[in-house]
């Protein structure tokens, strides 16, 4: 529970004559989020999340030698479905493209919300990626990989 002190103790005394709770002490991590404090700040991770990225995606769509863009994505550029006389890309590379939106989306949900209009954008067009869509993907994760590595 977060908030004022004493309002906190209260809400704690009056759920505990209500059900039999167990105190586990502070929160360090929750559904592969690790939580950490630092000078009155709290900080949400996703590292096993980040690994996963890396590990499965970083050495396909890396770009090499390119400025490290300021934002995901242009705030004027709309991601469309493909209309049908429009090239899709093949099954294994739509697979790859999904898994990887879908890992955008966890942690857009819990912890990178500066990628969320991007990810969303990609999220459109799951079931039926162009190779448009894919250099879009692809300077997606080169603008977050680059971003995390310079932390």
């Amino acid at each position: 529970m977060v908030g004022d002190k004493a309002a906190v103790i209260q809400a704690k005394q009056d759920i505990v004559r209500k059900i039999d709770i167990k105190e586990l002490g502070e929160l360090k991590e929750y559904i592969g989020v690790t939580i950490f404090k630092e000078d009155n700040r709290s900080y949400l991770l996703q590292l096993d999340v980040i690994s996963k990225i890396e590990k499965n995606f970083k050495e396909r769509v890396l770009v090499q030698d390119l400025k490290v863009p300021k934002t995901p994505m242009p705030q004027s550029h709309s991601i469309h479905s493909p209309r049908e006389n429009m090239t899709k890309v093949n099954d294994e590379d739509q697979g790859y493209f999904r898994s990887g939106v879908m890992s955008w989306l966890y942690l857009v949900k819990h912890s990178r919300f500066d990628i969320a209009n991007a990810v969303r954008e990609l999220a459109k067009v799951m079931n039926g990626a162009t190779e448009s869509h894919m250099k879009d993907y692809t300077g997606l994760f080169d603008m977050f990989w680059r971003q995390e590595m310079l932390v």
